[in-house]
């Protein structure tokens, strides 16, 4: 009997492509959606800011 390679094997040539895959998709994701990321984490600083001038005032 002869050892055969299981099909769920990925060499590491794979690997490494697929976290490069991986990578590159994730960086194209933030390049497109970054402003609006910013947008919503800017949006409830500065409601908490207003609410915090309106407690001091």
């Amino acid at each position: 009997m002869y050892n055969r390679p299981d099909s769920n094997y990925l060499s590491d040539e794979e690997i490494e492509a697929q976290k490069k895959k991986e990578m590159d998709f994730i960086i194209n994701s933030l390049q497109q959606f970054w402003p609006s990321l910013i947008i919503f984490l800017l949006f409830p600083i500065s409601i908490l800011q207003q609410k915090r001038r309106n407690i001091t005032s």
